[in-house]
């Protein structure tokens, strides 16, 4: 007997979920040099945290309690301007964006997610950008410049 249509834009996903260590791994085997596996994996569970409170509740102008560390290591891609990100930033969501820009650069690079964010955000009132900890010339850091032209 023939199984029923789904429906439109359900497809399966049999795929289990990699453990914390596991995505660890798999990024050090697609390139990234982690110096310090521990703050990976912290960094790693914040994205997690985000992703969760994202799409469950409002996320773009509250103050984090858990924010990512800025990262030292010159293998870490980040921002390059020295006053890129403002101290009233630190704790947005701004250095999240960062973060995940900065995983997707090494396990994507072919990603045009920066590109849509630069989208999104250019559509936003700049008190919005503000409520998030976006600086106003944001885009124009080389870091994302170079992944949104």
């Amino acid at each position: 007997m023939p199984r029923p249509p789904r429906p439109r834009g359900s497809l399966p996903y049999e795929k289990p979920p990699l453990s914390i260590d596991q995505l660890v791994d798999r990024l050090t085997s697609r390139g990234l040099q982690i110096p310090d596996r521990d703050r990976a994996i912290r960094y790693l569970r914040h994205i997690g945290y985000y992703r969760l409170c994202a799409h469950h509740g409002r996320l773009w102008n509250v103050g984090l309690g858990v924010y990512p560390a800025i990262p030292n290591s010159p293998s870490i891609s980040w921002l390059q301007a020295p006053d890129a990100l403002p101290e009233r930033s630190r704790r947005r969501l701004y250095p999240v964006l960062i973060s995940l820009q900065s995983v997707l650069e090494t396990v994507s690079p072919r990603s045009s997610w920066a590109q849509r964010l630069h989208t999104l955000l250019r559509s936003r009132s700049p008190m919005n950008r503000a409520g998030m900890g976006v600086p106003e010339h944001w885009a124009e850091d080389p870091f994302w410049s170079r992944h949104i032209e």
